[in-house]
C-alpha cells in the first residue's frame, strides 16, 4: 500500500497534485505488483467547504477518473481545517 500526503493553501492545489501522484503510481504499479492500493491525503483549510466541493468537483471531472462521490472529505474536529482522501 502507498499513501502519499499533501498539504497546500491552496486547496485546488493539493487536490490537482493528488491527481498527479494516482497518475504516477498507476505507472508504477504496472511495473511493481508490491503496491495494491494506492492513497493519497491531502489537509486544507476552509471556511467555505460547499464552495471548495464546487471546485473539487470541476477539478475532478476535467481529470476525468474521479468524481466528487470518489473523494472523502472531512472535518478535522470542529476547525475549519478539512481532510480530503482519494
Amino acid at each position: 500500500m502507498a499513501l502519499e500526503f499533501k498539504q497546500d493553501v491552496k486547496p485546488v492545489n493539493f487536490l490537482k497534485k493528488m491527481l498527479l501522484d494516482l497518475d504516477k503510481y498507476s505507472k508504477v504499479r504496472k511495473s511493481n505488483d508490491d503496491i495494491r492500493s494506492v492513497w493519497t491525503l491531502g489537509v486544507f483549510y476552509a471556511e467555505d467547504i460547499g464552495s471548495i466541493e464546487d471546485k473539487f468537483s470541476k477539478v475532478l471531472e476535467e481529470h476525468g477518473c474521479y468524481t466528487l462521490a470518489d473523494l472523502t472529505i472531512g472535518q478535522i474536529d470542529k476547525t475549519n481545517y478539512w481532510f480530503a482522501l482519494l
